[in-house]
């Protein structure tokens, strides 16, 4: 993976080559293509740093598991709302903020913390049993979950 700079200036490449090759002795040779996307101790990088893709699949990684864990709520019987606080901070906290001390630098990322209260938001209305129409503030009171 090559790694682009903020800023280009003349004398840098603007554009990295789409492969790499390896000479593997005096005959051999391999190419290796550049990739897109690195996932390094489940932090996902990209080229231009910009998170965005690490922000969707902990998304997507905390939507499946609201899914695996509807499984444990119905409307007779089920959990009460005292273990879903503890299941909610237990799993799915640490889901949503995994390597967050990596990426989060609170400029200009509005959209990443967006994308994860709105999936904090979803998962509150459906792992306590609440309506969707409550008010979001209402949740996070009744659960006591401070927002992302």
């Amino acid at each position: 993976m090559f790694f682009h700079p903020t800023h280009f200036s003349p004398c840098l490449l603007c554009s990295p080559p789409s492969s790499i090759l390896l000479s593997l002795g005096p005959v051999t040779t391999h190419h290796v293509p550049v990739a897109q996307s690195i996932r390094y101790l489940g932090v996902f990088f990209t080229p231009k740093l910009n998170w965005s893709l690490h922000v969707r699949t902990m998304s997507n990684c905390m939507c499946s598991l609201v899914r695996a864990l509807r499984v444990l709520r119905n409307s007779i019987q089920g959990l009460k709302l005292v273990p879903w606080h503890k299941v909610f901070h237990a799993i799915c906290i640490p889901i949503l903020t995994y390597a967050s001390q990596v990426w989060f630098t609170d400029f200009c990322q509005t959209t990443l913390l967006t994308n994860l209260q709105t999936m904090q938001n979803d998962a509150c209305c459906k792992l306590s049993g609440i309506f969707h129409t409550t008010p979001i503030t209402l949740t996070h009171l009744l659960i006591s979950i401070p927002p992302i």
